[in-house]
């Protein structure tokens, strides 16, 4: 998506994604949760990815498009992923990465909305680059009564939120080779869910995500190395009563990643993957877990003619706690005189969260992996300012 859709609407990656995008959203009412479906699929099948680091909760395999605040550079992908991304990109995956650019002047952004129901959207945001360093840097605020007056005459109840966070990013180029890099995001928000009617019982919920990841790329002639360290942490606490104790999760996940991508010759990329992740779960109902996971993975790219390539790439994860299938995935592209048509297909899975496995009232620890097989055909042709294209 180009910077000039990201600037119209700053405060909802919710309303940006359904206004821009093929993905539907539904949506609880202003502030509440935001649950993406892409291609027919559910939540806990698309992914989120940000900066090549799957951010789906570990307790509930999902991602809430109004606990987050995007920054950076959006892109959507669509159709299985799972070779690329791992768990659930079945459906589909959407991609953040912060805006980070070494060179350019120093820039500032300021946006304030108010609305009705005492409604703010507020942001803030700063970069700069001297050539050898860079940071960027928005921090945002948005808070709502959400007292809205129902058709009946009766006033909206219970349904005030607030959100505030930031999203960071520094690099430093050491030399004409290595460089090094830090990403840092913090979500807090608070939402109370709104009543049906009056006599029910008022309860709300408080979630804090952090993200942080610190990388270092080397470029040589023929090789692009990166590896990546990241730490990864999510906490809820539900109210089923305002003055009741709240039933409380939380997951820390470690994340190491390292991929280079080796041009082998001017038509042909070999890009070998290899990731370890250890995720520690817990909480009031949910019982103490661990899960390791290493993955390694081998993609593929070659031109064969000036208007011909293929795709190709394979993966396999190894741990104890669930047997991982193979996963591949294949794809071909045509591109001529403004016509493309694209042929792919793979094989992609989703692993069951923390709640599916160990939920006090209703996990089930034997469950096994979901798994999709999927193919698709693109046509796109583009005549002058027009573009149709058609997918099945």
């Amino acid at each position: 998506l180009p910077d000039s859709v990201l600037q119209r609407d700053p405060g909802s990656a919710t309303r940006l994604l359904q206004f821009h995008t093929p993905i539907y959203f539904k949506e609880n009412g202003l502030g509440m949760v935001s649950s993406p479906s892409f291609r027919g699929t559910t939540a806990q099948q698309t992914a989120v990815v940000w900066n090549g680091i799957n951010l789906n909760s570990q307790l509930n395999g999902q991602t809430d498009f109004n606990a987050i605040q995007f920054g950076g550079y959006l892109a959507v992908r669509p159709g299985g992923g799972s070779v690329l991304f791992g768990s659930s990109a079945i459906g589909g995956s959407v991609h953040y990465n912060s805006a980070l650019k070494l060179n350019s002047p120093l820039r500032q952004s300021l946006r304030f909305q108010y609305g009705s129901f005492n409604t703010v959207n507020a942001s803030y945001g700063i970069s700069a680059g001297l050539g050898k360093i860079g940071f960027h840097v928005n921090m945002f605020r948005n808070n709502s009564d959400n007292d809205f007056q129902w058709p009946n005459g009766r006033e909206n109840l219970n349904g005030q939120f607030y959100n505030t966070g930031f999203d960071a990013a520094a690099g430093l180029k050491i030399n004409a080779v290595h460089s090094l890099r830090f990403y840092s995001r913090l979500f807090d928000g608070q939402r109370h869910f709104a009543l049906i009617v009056p006599s029910e019982t008022k309860t709300k919920y408080r979630d804090l995500n952090t993200s942080n990841m610190i990388e270092w790329v080397s470029r040589y002639s023929s090789v692009i190395a990166t590896a990546k360290l990241a730490f990864l942490s999510e906490n809820y606490q539900y109210y089923a009563n305002l003055t009741a104790q709240p039933q409380e999760g939380n997951a820390e996940t470690v994340v190491s990643r390292y991929d280079a991508a080796w041009r082998v010759s001017t038509r042909w990329t070999v890009h070998p993957v290899a990731e370890f992740s250890s995720v520690r779960g817990w909480g009031r109902n949910i019982r103490e877990n661990r899960r390791d996971v290493f993955s390694g993975s081998v993609l593929t790219k070659f031109k064969a003619l000036e208007s011909l390539r293929f795709e190709g790439g394979i993966r396999k994860e190894v741990t104890m706690d669930y047997d991982s299938p193979v996963l591949f995935s294949g794809a071909a592209i045509f591109q001529k005189r403004g016509y493309t048509i694209r042929v792919n297909g793979s094989r992609n899975f989703r692993i069951p969260s923390f709640n599916d496995l160990y939920w006090a009232t209703g996990g089930n620890s034997s469950l096994v992996p979901e798994s999709s097989w999927q193919a698709e055909m693109g046509h796109q042709l583009i005549l002058g300012p027009f573009e149709v294209s058609v997918t099945a």
